[in-house]
């Protein structure tokens, strides 16, 4: 605590990190001491990458950095939603009419230019346009009715729950 004050001190007063020696005169002792007093601190730093050893119990974590969350990885039922995303989007694309379908392959997975698509396809480039803009309404429209059904489905699973519940209660309430 006392070198971690001293550090701070003398960083606010240069603006610059201190060097060993000014730390230690800041401390009040010589910097043989003060590299001493760096050791006793106590202070253990780890690699994440290195091994475990003897430090764990469970074989299965090699090293800290296992142990660590990523906080970019997806939870189990972000991976479902995802998955179930790509499905019905690879379903809905499967529906476009063979022309759409091509644009988009050219312009997405090919990554052409609206120019270089109407080359390919042979129609202007206004028209190339045109045809995007229709493929991504039609996947939008499709994903709208999706999330439509998937909300009708979760109102009347809701409905199908509570009209259960009501009926046990019934049930229970006669019995009493």
């Amino acid at each position: 605590m006392q070198i971690e004050n001293a550090l701070a001190n003398l960083e606010q007063r240069f603006g610059r990190p201190a060097k060993e020696q000014e730390a230690a005169a800041e401390v009040g002792v010589s910097t043989d001491r003060y590299r001493q007093m760096l050791l006793e601190v106590g202070i253990v730093i780890l690699s994440l990458d290195a091994p475990l050893g003897s430090l764990m119990q469970d074989d299965e974590v090699a090293s800290l950095s296992d142990l660590l969350e990523d906080p970019d990885t997806m939870g189990p039922a972000e991976q479902v939603e995802q998955q179930e995303l790509i499905t019905f989007l690879t379903t809905a694309i499967d529906r476009l009419p063979e022309r759409e379908r091509l644009l988009l392959s050219l312009y997405y997975h090919e990554e052409l230019t609206m120019k270089e698509i109407s080359k390919v396809m042979g129609v202007s480039e206004s028209r190339v346009c045109q045809l995007h803009m229709q493929a991504v309404l039609r996947l939008r429209a499709s994903m709208n009715v999706q999330q439509d059904c998937e909300d009708t489905t979760r109102s009347k699973q809701r409905q199908v729950t509570t009209a259960g519940r009501r009926h046990s209660k019934q049930k229970i309430n006669s019995i009493s």
